[in-house]
């Protein structure tokens, strides 16, 4: 690891993180001594909002034990994988409830991402949190589905009381999340497991609940198959969130190959359907980098017009790794710097703000419920939550000047996952 002199910028502090999470990371007694309390508080920061408490725990148990870290941020970490092993069994126990519930109604659903990853990949369940509980259920009968979490301990969240159908009309994958608070959770009921941009044919929703379900021993909850699981990890990461969902995305990508059945050769016909090669191989090679361990099998089927699989060298990885630990405050800086800087400036600019400002009548009933109000009155009620919740943002994106790198960064990557013939610089 490079000479650590405080975090003066938080790449710095995302350079700490990730090599913590490593277990071959070149991290030194040295390079933990030097950090101030100011860079613990930005560490805490990151590592509070990428949920990482757990896995760095363990992970100091498993692979450093000689290292030794602040008292008190070694005991906010073991108290925060605590709390999530005692959630883990509340999320278990909800997911059993909802099988029975849709099974005795044979309505088809699967279990997608986080509730496989943390209860069949991870050493333990609480190594991997989960924001929410995201399930796959047919669009046919959906609101079905809605109702029936409504009427058996589900509720509503008081920030989003639109109408679900406009909602689930406004984001084209999921009807909004329903509270479960003794598991403190919410779960959302899918419609399809990707917005409509990034569609490929192997997630689309027919087809994913049209095939046998991943099911493991002992446990009733049906799972979409490992493949197409880290298809959708993959996409969801790359192209969706431009890398910034955060580390665990790709140890979550590490953990089903590295230790599960996989079949290969399916995984990569499926990505050759939706043009997502690159993607697929950036994102595996930043999963290798960071857990230390070989995980690409580049076996192939024999088609004679197969296009060997692009190489991408360690100098990609490290230019990205600052990416994986950008917080929400960070992509909202990176997406007004995005569109900002997309083409003309001010005309950018001016385009930005009256997205913000001003969304279709259908979007305002979504966030806030049709109850007779007229336009100027839903767009009233968007401003007010603009000026508490969004200024700030706008406001310190203006002040800093660090963000154009980044920007050009991203950019040349989305040019070569788009099929660009130069690598980034």
């Amino acid at each position: 690891m490079a000479e650590t002199n405080g975090c003066a910028h938080p790449e710095r502090a995302g350079e700490v993180v990730l090599a913590l999470m490593s277990p071959v990371a070149p991290l030194m007694q040295a390079d933990i001594d030097v950090l101030e309390e100011a860079d613990w508080g930005e560490i805490a920061r990151l590592v509070n909002a990428h949920r990482l408490q757990p896995l760095l725990h363990w992970s100091l148990e498993s692979y450093r034990p000689a290292l030794v870290l602040p008292e008190a941020v070694v005991r906010d970490w073991m108290m925060v994988r605590r709390q999530q092993a005692m959630r883990a069994l509340a999320i278990k126990s909800l997911l059993g409830r909802i099988a029975s519930l849709f099974d005795t109604a044979e309505l088809p659903w699967r279990a997608l991402k986080g509730a496989y990853l943390a209860f069949h990949t991870y050493d333990a369940p609480e190594l991997r949190p989960m924001r929410d509980l995201d399930l796959l259920v047919p669009e046919s009968r959906v609101g079905e589905a809605f109702a029936m979490l409504l009427a058996n301990g589900g509720s509503r969240l008081a920030n989003i009381a639109g109408e679900p159908e406009a909602f689930l009309a406004t984001n084209r994958k999921h009807m909004p999340p329903i509270l479960f608070a003794k598991a403190d959770i919410c779960v959302e009921l899918h419609t399809h497991l990707l917005a409509p941009a990034q569609a490929t044919p192997g997630l689309a929703s027919e087809a994913v609940l049209a095939c046998a379900p991943l099911r493991e021993a002992s446990d009733p909850i049906p799972y979409i198959d490992r493949e197409r699981l880290v298809l959708h990890l993959i996409i969801h990461a790359v192209y969706e969130h431009k890398f910034d969902n955060g580390p665990l995305a790709f140890t979550d990508i590490a953990s089903v190959v590295g230790s599960q059945p996989f079949d290969w050769a399916r995984f990569w016909r499926m990505c050759r359907e939706g043009e997502h090669e690159r993607g697929a191989v950036l994102a595996l090679r930043i999963a290798e980098y960071i857990c230390g361990q070989p995980l690409i099998d580049r076996t192939l089927d024999d088609a004679p017009d197969r296009v060997a699989l692009p190489d991408v060298p360690d100098s990609w990885i490290v230019r990205l790794l600052p990416a994986l630990t950008r917080t929400q405050e960070d992509r909202v800086e990176y997406a007004l710097s995005n569109q900002i800087s997309g083409g003309n400036g001010s005309a950018s600019a001016a385009r930005m703000l009256n997205g913000r400002l001003f969304r279709s009548r259908q979007e305002l009933i979504s966030e806030f419920g049709e109850d007779g109000s007229r336009y100027v009155v839903l767009c009233a009620r968007l401003w007010s939550r603009l000026l508490l919740s969004r200024l700030p943002s706008i406001w310190r994106f203006i002040r800093r000047s660090n963000h154009a790198p980044r920007t050009v960064r991203m950019r040349e990557i989305d040019a070569w996952l788009a099929g660009g013939a130069s690598e980034p610089s």
